[in-house]
């Protein structure tokens, strides 16, 4: 896991953002690696990259600049900035990919009865999942950023791993 240092000059919003972004690739590498059960490859530096933090930093400073005149004009722009962001977490982040996959899934493994029979067969496993993922969430005391860091990624690879077992998806 390559993890981004920060600059003791920036800015705490900007500060606040970096880690958010981190962390942020972190939940969603280990939620594909836990779905798919296989490390994904993804390019960390596309990925929730220099493009996300941009549009993350325009909509920063337009939220802190606006004022009672600038109101609706900034509004329209954070919203087309978090339309951008979408669009670049999208090509980035293997969201496409992973959206194809479980739509061709779908079409013919997720109807309510095999759903159901799944969810019945599994229950014991998607129990210890979820144990695991409250053991992530409520015991552990992280020391330091990187920590928290591989924190993040392990639950969202137990999330991920929940969401594959408990649909029954295979990679095919």
């Amino acid at each position: 896991m390559k993890t981004q240092f920060l600059n003791p000059t920036t800015s705490i919003g900007e500060t606040y953002l970096k880690i958010l972004n981190e962390l942020s690739f972190n939940v969603w590498n280990g939620f594909l690696e836990g779905f798919y059960s296989q490390d994904v490859h993804m390019k960390r530096l596309d990925c929730f990259g220099e493009n996300a933090m941009n549009h993350l930093k325009s909509t920063l400073l337009l939220t802190e600049s606006t004022t009672k005149q600038s109101f609706f004009f900034n509004l329209a722009k954070v919203v087309r900035n978090l339309v951008y962001l979408g669009v670049d977490i999208r090509d980035n982040c293997q969201v496409n990919s992973f959206l194809e996959n479980v739509i061709e899934f779908c079409e013919e493994h997720c109807d309510g009865k095999k759903m159901m029979t799944r969810l019945t067969m599994n229950f014991s496993t998607l129990s210890k999942i979820y144990q695991e993922i409250l053991n992530i969430l409520y015991d552990t005391d992280p020391l330091s950023m990187s920590d928290e860091y591989a924190l993040m990624q392990d639950l969202g690879n137990k999330v991920g791993e929940f969401a594959r077992v408990a649909s029954g998806y295979t990679y095919f």
